[in-house]
C-alpha cells in the first residue's frame, strides 16, 4: 500500500455531501507500482545512509507479505546501476535491479513473512549503503496536528507503557518520527532503544498508543512486527498538507506557497512507501473546513464516523488521560 497525497482526490458531493478535498490522504493499493513521476522532497534528518532516502534506517520495518516492500532512494547525480542485496535467516539472499528515474532509484522487494532480521545493501558503482537488523511486518504513517503530535510525557498512561516494555511486552514495536514543533527527532529504532536515548517520551502519544493496541488486538507475543512513522505538526493548516494543485479543485480556496509545506516535506517522501496503512487525528477550526466543503458538509460530516477506525479512536481519547 503506498502513501500518496490528494493529487488524485475528486472534489465534488458524493455520500451526504462530504467534499472529498478536506481529507489529507487517500491510501491506495498499488502493489509496488511506481508512484507519481514527481521527486520527492527528502526529509531533512537521518542523512547518515547515502543511497537510501532518509525515510529508511537500521531497525526499521519494512510491509510483510503478501504485498512486496519498497526500498528507494537518490542516486546523487552519479550514472549507474542500483543493486539492492537482501540477506537473512535460513539462507534468504537474493538481488533486485533497482528501476532509475531522474535521480532517483527504486527497488521491489520478494514478498516476506513477519519477523526476522534482515540486512539490505544498496550497491551502485563503489558506492555501498547498508540497513541492518530490519524486519517486516505492519506499517503505519501517522499525522496531524497537536492532537497526534501530543508528546508520550504529558500522558499518565506513558508510566505503564515504559514498565510494560522494561517487562518485554510490545517488544514488537518499532518507531520513527520527524522531528517537530512539538516532538523529537526519531530515527528508525526499538522502543528499549528509544527510552535508552532520552526520545521516547517525546514521541507521538497517539501514534504509540495505536501501535500498542493493535499489539494487544492481533494477539500480544503473537502480533506481528508494528513500525510506526510519525510526522505530525501541531497547529498545522489543513491547506499545509495539500499541495496547490489539489486545493485549486476546492470552492473558496486560497493558493499560497506556503499551502503545501507540509505535504511535500512530510508526505511525498513517503509517497513510495509500501505500508499497511494511516492513522490522521487533527481538529481544524470550523472555518477552516468550511471554505472547503458545500454549505452542509459541515453537518454531514458531524453526522459520520471519523475517517479513522473505532481503533484509532480509542487511542486518541487514551493519549488524553489524566
Amino acid at each position: 500500500m503506498g502513501l500518496v497525497g490528494l493529487r488524485s482526490a475528486r472534489c465534488g458531493t458524493h455520500a451526504g455531501s462530504r467534499c472529498h478535498c478536506w481529507l489529507l490522504l487517500r491510501m491506495l493499493l498499488c502493489g509496488g507500482t511506481a508512484a507519481a513521476a514527481a521527486v520527492a522532497a527528502e526529509p531533512p534528518l537521518h542523512a547518515g545512509v547515502q543511497l537510501f532516502s532518509p525515510a529508511f534506517g537500521s531497525s526499521m520495518v519494512l510491509q510483510r507479505a503478501p504485498a512486496r516492500a519498497a526500498v528507494y532512494g537518490t542516486v546523487n547525480g552519479t550514472a549507474g546501476a542500483v543493486t539492492v542485496e537482501v540477506t537473512g535467516a535460513a539462507n534468504v539472499k537474493y538481488s533486485v535491479a533497482a528501476t532509475i528515474t531522474g535521480q532517483s532509484w527504486k527497488a521491489l522487494l520478494r514478498p516476506e513473512a513477519a519477523g526476522g532480521s534482515y540486512t539490505i545493501t544498496a550497491t551502485m558503482g563503489a558506492a555501498t549503503s547498508t540497513l541492518t537488523d530490519v524486519t517486516f511486518g505492519d506499517v503505519w504513517y501517522c499525522s496531524g496536528q497537536s492532537n497526534m503530535a501530543l508528546p508520550l510525557v504529558h500522558t499518565v498512561s506513558r508510566n505503564d507503557s515504559i514498565a510494560a516494555i522494561a517487562s518485554g511486552r510490545y517488544s514488537n514495536i518499532r518507531l520513527y518520527g520527524l522531528q517537530g514543533n512539538m516532538n523529537a527527532d526519531q530515527p528508525w529504532a526499538t522502543l528499549k532503544d528509544a527510552i535508552a536515548a532520552g526520545t521516547f517520551e517525546r514521541y507521538s502519544s497517539t501514534c504509540y498508543y495505536y501501535g500498542e493496541s493493535l499489539t494487544d488486538e492481533l494477539g500480544g507475543t503473537a502480533a506481528p512486527p508494528i513500525g510506526l512513522i510519525h510526522t505530525a505538526w501541531g497547529g498545522s493548516t489543513i491547506e499545509q498538507w495539500l499541495d496547490n494543485q489539489t486545493i485549486s479543485t476546492c470552492s473558496n480556496a486560497t493558493l499560497s506557497p506556503q499551502n503545501q509545506e507540509y505535504h511535500e516535506n512530510r508526505v511525498l517522501p513517503w509517497m513510495d512507501m509500501t505500508i499497511k496503512g494511516w492513522v490522521w487525528c487533527k481538529h481544524d477550526h470550523p472555518s477552516s473546513l468550511q471554505s472547503l466543503l458545500p454549505a452542509d458538509g459541515m453537518h454531514a460530516l458531524a453526522r459520520q464516523p471519523d475517517n479513522n477506525d473505532s481503533t484509532a479512536a480509542s487511542c486518541a481519547d487514551r493519549s488524553r488521560r489524566e
